[in-house]
């Protein structure tokens, strides 16, 4: 099992990244962290998911025409919001997509002072580089108003992979209850609040034509809530209409 970072106590400072050449004439960037050079690991807070595809086939469905075109091409896929959880805001969630953004910041810096090597490109300034970064941390809209509305970290690991010896085995996502109890037969749904074990895939860039950033998977997902348990709203002051002339209490018939 690979070292998990406590993300509450991580130092970009002790972020490392570096070029390693291929046999392809191109190069990869590999990030470590402190004197051992470790791979990214981090437990996230609990947080609301709304997309997740964690069990069975993964992201891979005959009704979704974006889907895969094969069972052997799926993914598990977990989004992980800054969303309120009961009413409350979820400051734990939003200072740890601030650290997402520290390790693209850093990323960012490193593709600035190697733009030749790694985008074939020469004489861009640091803000025109920034604009070739897709962001680990996404804003997403509200499609009713165009307003951002929460960021999200989307994570995913492929369903198969091959073993060095040529053949593919298939790899499931561990579901555990807040006691770190294996869950058998479980399900993550939307709306559940959950906490996962991400890790820092690679480093990509190509993407586009020339945007790059990093690709986050998942290992392990802990179910901390279900949805359906979660505090439901009880009453909206802003829509009290009490005292209007004839406001009456309601009553079932």
């Amino acid at each position: 099992m690979s070292t998990i970072i406590d993300w509450r106590t991580f130092n970009v400072n002790e972020l490392r990244v570096s070029l390693r050449p291929t046999n392809k004439g191109t190069h990869n960037v590999i990030i470590g962290y402190g004197a051992d050079s470790a791979s990214l690991s981090f437990i996230t807070p609990p947080c609301i998911t709304r997309y997740p595809r964690v069990t069975g086939d993964g992201n891979f469905t005959d009704k979704n025409p974006w889907s895969p075109d094969c069972k052997e091409k799926a993914s598990f896929t977990l989004d992980l919001t800054c969303e309120p959880v009961n009413n409350n805001q979820n400051d734990d969630m939003l200072e740890f997509h601030k650290m997402l953004d520290s390790i693209d910041d850093k990323v960012l810096d490193f593709f600035y002072q190697n733009q030749v090597k790694l985008l074939g490109r020469r004489n861009l300034n640091r803000d025109e580089v920034n604009v070739l970064l897709i962001r680990s941390s996404k804003s997403k809209i509200d499609k009713l108003t165009g307003h951002d509305s929460y960021k999200v970290l989307n994570a995913s690991t492929k369903k198969y992979h091959y073993d060095g010896v040529g053949n593919q085995r298939m790899r499931e996502i561990t579901l555990v209850d807040v006691k770190g109890k294996v869950l058998t037969d479980a399900k993550v749904l939307p709306g559940d609040v959950v906490a996962a074990n991400v890790f820092l895939n690679q480093v990509y860039s190509g993407v586009g034509g020339d945007k790059f950033g990093c690709h986050w998977g998942i290992k392990d997902v802990c179910i901390v809530c279900q949805s359906h348990l979660l505090e439901k709203k009880s009453e909206l002051t802003h829509m009290a209409h009490e005292g209007h002339p004839y406001a009456m209490d309601y009553t079932l018939f």
